[in-house]
């Protein structure tokens, strides 16, 4: 019983730390500001997908597979190092994409990289709460949650208000919360990761994880699609009040 609610509130406290700030990004925000984050969701969604090439997906299979414990070392520790070198390989790629080629998705490139640094550092996060819920231990998972959810309200809140302001407060804003998770992801790490690395875990973790990505990417298609053909077609604003109105909706939901 005591895992379950655990569970329930590591799952309840993102939705409502996003519930409250709805009003503070409608307060301090412009219309069309709101309109380039719905924009810049689009963005994190792709390329949380690509770096991580669903290998969060394959924790818990592989976990079981075995019982000993140094074998389960071994399969955890590779998918972890896998899982960095994607990230940081697709983040290198999409910095010499926005920095060298011609693709433009806001107009100010740093808060691209701010946004690329936090989802690098999520990422790693996902993975390692991944392990924490392989292994039962709830409690870790719940206070990893709870200080995701509370460092983005509070850093949100005074990057917007306080601070930079704008766009560019939200992005700082996301990338300080993000490195709160930094303590987890060590602490996950000092037990899971080890120099050992094996090339027959890491082909057989691709083989079952990559089959995950076209399935969500079809899911981005069907999500997040609409909000690049609103743009083109009714402009920034009338994104921001889409935006505003799906965000609401899946709080609520």
């Amino acid at each position: 019983m005591k895992k379950i609610l655990n569970y329930f509130f590591a799952n309840l406290f993102p939705s409502l730390t996003a519930y409250l700030l709805i009003p503070v990004y409608g307060l301090y925000l412009t219309k069309s500001e709101y309109g380039l984050i719905g924009k810049l969701e689009v963005f994190i969604y792709i390329f949380t997908i690509l770096s991580t090439l669903a290998l969060d997906r394959s924790i818990v299979r592989y976990y079981f597979e075995t019982e000993s414990k140094h074998d389960r070392k071994v399969i955890l520790s590779s998918i972890l190092w896998l899982a960095l070198f994607f990230s940081l390989f697709f983040a290198f790629a999409g910095y010499y994409l926005i920095a060298f080629g011609n693709i433009q998705i806001i107009e100010n490139d740093l808060i691209l990289y701010y946004i690329m640094v936090s989802i690098i550092i999520n990422n790693q996060g996902l993975m390692v709460s991944r392990v924490a819920q392989a292994r039962g231990d709830s409690f870790f998972f719940l206070l990893m949650q709870i200080s995701k959810a509370l460092s983005i309200l509070i850093f949100s809140y005074l990057y917007l208000v306080y601070f930079s302001g704008g766009l560019k407060g939200y992005a700082e804003g996301i990338l300080i919360a993000s490195l709160f998770l930094l303590p987890f992801i060590l602490i996950e790490y000092k037990k899971t990761l080890c120099f050992s690395f094996s090339f027959e875990v890491a082909s057989s973790v691709l083989k079952f994880s990559i089959p995950f990505v076209p399935t969500l990417l079809a899911a981005w298609l069907f999500s997040m699609f609409g909000r690049v053909i609103i743009e083109k077609f009714s402009g920034i604003e009338a994104l921001a009040d889409f935006t505003m109105s799906f965000k609401l909706a899946s709080v609520l939901l």
